[in-house]
């Protein structure tokens, strides 16, 4: 069978003054030619024409709503730009949802928001399988944009029915209209990571370092400061201080769900971390992007042919190197080093997966799950001294 044609928006209305197109044997009256909502309607008709497999459907009778789509959408986003904050800035979930919400935006804008149901859902997931979304990614952004119509309900933007219709679409299987998943994280062979170590600058190698050796998340690597080091933390049994420092992180992963999270650094680390703690300025983070490029720089002079001793630094530069790097910055720094280095990509998060099957195969999985923070515990709670001396046994061989 022929793959369908799918038509464009028309370049001339037709003589009634509406934009018409056919679509599957089907003519579809768009509205005032060249209006915003032709186009709306345009994007919308094709997009469900797609998403049923090339067989029209009825439209849904109109309501009298007043609320429109776009509007519910828009005080989300504004709602969401004060919840989802973190040390003074959106979180990734606000740009998430911003992600979720474009095809919904794009196709049902003008749409009253109880008149979004089930096949208006299906059109946009259909419309992120299209685009490539990984299959759990789809699941996720579906989620969001049940979310936001939940959010409506109390208050009165949206029916609790509509939402209940909403909740009937599934989530998408294995493999179920053509998704793809990613494959699992593994870890990274030894001879990769020690192959970037001449492609990176020494703050970049010393997160490294400090992923291998503590387990610790890439953005707990990039956001370590003095004052977050510890050797006498109250955590630590009395009889134990000494044989490990502990690392709390200012903020971390799971501090919204009111988790604690400690990461112990063993004798290996500890001497690593000698050379970076800054007791004159405790609040500035350990590896910085503005040093490594300072080291860069100097790397350079001294390579030269003839080095050149003169101060060659703008006096306004357009970008300034930060002070604390990015997991996105760390990552990227690592991919182009494994492409100098002549081996296989990886990412800074393998090296936590490196960490986890040692601390499994040589502590068991309780040890493993304490010392990676797959807690359950608050910060209300402790650990069991039992399970906190197991752990720091474990890490002042380890790390």
């Amino acid at each position: 069978m022929g793959k369908k044609r799918i038509p464009r928006y028309p370049k001339k209305p037709h003589s009634s003054g509406q934009a018409r197109i056919q679509l599957g044997g089907k003519r579809v009256y768009l509205g005032t030619f060249g209006s915003p909502e032709s186009y709306e309607k345009f994007y919308r008709e094709v997009a469900e024409y797609q998403a049923s497999g090339g067989v029209p459907l009825p439209s849904p009778e109109p309501t009298s709503n007043k609320v429109t789509v776009a509007e519910l959408i828009l005080a989300h986003k504004k709602w969401a730009e004060q919840r989802y904050v973190k040390d003074g800035k959106p979180t990734s979930e606000v740009r998430s949802f911003k992600t979720a919400l474009q095809p919904v935006f794009r196709l049902y804008g003008g749409t009253p928001v109880d008149d979004f149901g089930p096949r208006a859902l299906l059109t946009c997931r259909q419309w992120l399988i299209d685009r490539g979304y990984i299959r759990r990614r789809i699941n996720q952004h579906v989620g969001r944009i049940r979310a936001v119509w939940k959010w409506g309900v109390p208050r009165e933007l949206t029916k609790a029915e509509t939402l209940g219709a909403l909740m009937t679409v599934p989530g998408l299987r294995k493999g179920e209209g053509g998704t793809r998943d990613n494959p699992p994280i593994g870890p990274v062979p030894d001879e990769h990571v020690a192959a970037v170590e001449r492609f990176v600058t020494p703050p970049i190698w010393a997160m490294i370092q400090l992923q291998s050796w503590s387990a610790c998340r890439p953005g707990e690597a990039c956001a370590m400061r003095t004052c977050d080091v510890r050797d006498d933390d109250p955590l630590l049994p009395l009889a134990m201080r000494g044989m490990c420092w502990v690392y709390r992180p200012g903020s971390h992963k799971t501090e919204h769900h009111d988790k604690a999270r400690v990461v112990l650094l063993g004798p290996k680390t500890q001497d690593m971390l000698r050379a970076w703690l800054r007791p004159g300025g405790p609040e500035a983070f350990l590896f910085s992007p503005r040093e490594a490029r300072e080291w860069w720089v100097q790397k350079q002079r001294e390579a030269a042919s003839k080095p050149d001793r003169r101060c060659r630094k703008k006096r306004n530069p357009k970008t300034r190197p930060g002070e604390i790097y990015t997991t996105s910055a760390y990552h990227g720094a690592i991919r182009e080093a494994c492409e100098r280095a002549g081996v296989p990509s990886w990412a800074p998060n393998q090296l936590r997966h490196n960490a986890a099957t040692l601390l499994r195969r040589e502590y068991g999985a309780e040890v493993a799950r304490i010392i990676l923070g797959h807690s359950r515990l608050s910060t209300t709670e402790i650990y069991a001294e039992r399970d906190i001396s197991a752990a720091v046994q474990a890490m002042a061989s380890f790390g």
